[in-house]
């Protein structure tokens, strides 16, 4: 089925110099978004290691990595396909409502069928990861599953209607709701095995209000719009998927891996070295947000040395920012951790840090380019370096952590992360003639 045709033009009444004002906006924005992101994991990671200790952080972690995957599967790569056709069609207002009701359509039939098999695998995840918490755990977030997959369609319309604001404001909610909602665990005493249900707080809260703000894009179709961008939403939000879910998964490789090997008490410790590492990481993200428009300009336009001067700034930009911070980062932690935590069970979260950021600090400067494959038209080849990546980070994984535990999982990571850029380079040079 061929996608309905429109020419994307500049929108009406706004000038060019107009539009990069605003682009600078949004992207001020949602850098301020992404710091809340980053803050908001490292705090909900801390709060439990000081209210509930290592095992209950360790579960929870297990839980959220098992619905970080499912949550790909709930969505079905849908929301792209969403934002690219909306953005496309903004001037035509009733065929967006039918690009929109097709979407939603399909992200509730996807969502409700994902949420099922994640409540029905509890027992076996429960099993493989070595504790009946997990299942307990996973049965609180599934509702949150639900209405995860719709909140990213809706936000995927924000994003294609540019109200980039509204945006980061939701993004930004994510987190802080998150942490609102373990708070009122904490206060009522629940057990730890409950606390994978701030998820399915935070999302229903979430989805109250996007759908307000979406309010006025909806309408109602006739049949055949809806069966026609049903048919254009299936196949691109399919070819999306596999990328997707395979970066997702290669994230969670190590805690799940840990919560095969070892127990939730060590998964816990290992945890809270990885997140606040993670968190550092998000400073190449705001870069790579920033860098990709820009590589697909010069790529599509074969500018070789406009790419190239892209490369050495972004290069330099990512090792003073992403190093500098990362260095710090590292001396502050065991001081910092130890008196927050005060507990022997997260002594090895400082080492497992330090080697996880040591492999961020060496691949910062190539990072904000991971995605140049995907800006130069080359989607497919993307996603099969990316399963590579995936495959040695689980090979690695499955080796280390046998012989040298947390610290095994942090070194097949790092690993992974370098191995990552010599695809990337590898694979720039063969489809490009470039080197990052």
């Amino acid at each position: 089925m061929s996608e309905p045709q429109a020419t994307v033009g500049q929108p009406a009444g706004e000038e060019p110099a107009r539009q990069m004002s605003k682009l600078r906006t949004d992207v001020l924005w949602n850098v301020a978004s992404l710091g809340v992101l980053g803050v908001g994991g490292v705090l909900l990671n801390i709060l439990i290691a000081v209210f509930y200790g290592a095992s209950d952080l360790g579960i929870f972690n297990e839980v959220y990595a098992i619905y970080i995957v499912f949550a790909q599967f709930a969505v079905g790569g849908v929301h792209w396909s969403a934002l690219k056709h909306v953005a496309q069609h903004t001037d035509h207002p009733r065929r967006c409502a039918a690009i929109i009701a097709a979407a939603l359509a399909l992200g509730v039939l996807f969502a409700a069928a994902s949420s099922l098999v994640f409540w029905l695998s509890r027992p076996l995840c429960a099993r493989v990861l070595g504790d009946a918490n997990v299942a307990t755990g996973m049965a609180w977030a599934t509702l949150g599953l639900f209405f995860f997959s719709i909140n990213k369609v809706l936000m995927a319309v924000l994003n294609g209607y540019r109200r980039m604001k509204l945006y980061a404001v939701f993004s930004a909610l994510r987190p802080v709701l998150m942490v609102a909602a373990l708070g009122g665990i904490i206060l009522a005493g629940w057990p730890g095995s409950r606390l994978a249900g701030i998820f399915s707080a935070s999302e229903i809260v979430l989805f109250i209000g996007l759908g307000t703000s979406v309010r006025r894009h909806l309408g109602v179709p006739r049949w055949r719009e809806l069966k026609l961008w049903i048919g254009t939403h299936l196949p691109f939000g399919a070819k999306s998927f596999a990328s997707g879910m395979l970066m997702e998964l290669n994230t969670r490789v190590d805690v799940l891996m840990l919560g095969y090997f070892t127990s939730a008490r060590l998964v816990g410790g290992y945890s809270l070295g990885a997140t606040l590492a993670e968190g550092l990481s998000q400073l190449s993200i705001v870069f790579r947000t920033n860098f990709n428009p820009l590589l697909t300009r010069y790529l599509t336009e074969g500018r070789g040395e406009e790419l190239r001067s892209l490369f050495r700034k972004g290069k330099r930009a990512g090792y003073l920012a992403v190093g500098g911070v990362g260095a710090l980062a590292i001396l502050l932690f065991p001081h910092v951790v130890g008196f927050v935590t005060r507990s022997p069970d997260f002594r090895q979260s400082w080492l497992v840090f330090a080697i996880l950021t040591g492999g961020i600090i060496v691949t910062a400067g190539y990072t904000p380019f991971g995605q140049i494959l995907i800006q130069g038209g080359r989607p497919g080849w993307h996603c099969l370096m990316t399963l590579a990546a995936v495959l040695f980070n689980v090979l690695f994984n499955g080796l280390f952590i046998p012989v040298w535990g947390l610290a095994g999982a942090a070194v097949a990571t790092a690993l992974a992360l370098c191995f990552s850029v010599v695809l990337i380079n590898i694979l720039a040079y063969r489809f490009f003639g470039v080197r990052i």
